[in-house]
C-alpha cells in the first residue's frame, strides 16, 4: 500500500512542534511507531485492549508460539505501551497506554474504510 494512499487531510503544521524539543520528539515518535511496526504487535494489543490476558490466552488468541509471543510482548513493554503482572504462576499484560490505543485504532479504522469497495 503507497503511502499516497493512507495519507491523511491532516495538515503538515498540525505535528510542527516549535524549539529545541522538535529533534527529541521525532526521535521518541519514530521509536513509538517502530515498537507498533509489526502486525503481529497489533494482534497483540487487539487482544488485550478490553482486558489483560496471560501470555498463554495471547498465544492463543493471535496462533502463534509462546517464544514468539513474549518476544513481541518484551518489545511493546519495553516500549511503555503495555503493562505486566504476576498473577500466580502467569504473567498478566494489558494496555498501559490508551493513548496508543487510540492511535492504532484511528489507523487500523482508516485503513479498513479505504480497503471497502467503493460505492457508486
Amino acid at each position: 500500500m503507497s503511502a499516497q494512499r493512507i495519507a491523511t487531510s491532516m495538515p503538515p503544521a498540525r505535528i510542527a512542534i516549535e524549539g529545541e524539543l522538535h529533534e527529541r520528539v521525532f526521535v521518541l515518535a519514530a521509536e513509538l511507531f517502530s515498537a507498533l511496526a509489526t502486525p503481529m504487535r497489533l494482534r497483540i494489543l487487539g487482544t488485550i485492549c478490553a482486558q489483560g490476558k496471560s501470555v498463554n490466552a495471547i498465544v492463543e488468541a493471535v496462533e502463534s508460539t509462546q517464544p514468539n509471543v513474549s518476544q513481541h510482548l518484551k518489545m511493546l513493554y519495553l516500549a511503555g505501551i503495555v503493562a505486566k503482572r504476576r498473577i500466580g504462576n502467569q504473567m498478566v499484560y494489558r494496555v498501559h497506554s490508551e493513548e496508543v490505543l487510540q492511535l492504532c485504532d484511528l489507523v487500523c479504522a482508516r485503513i479498513a474504510s479505504e480497503l471497502q469497495p467503493q460505492e457508486s
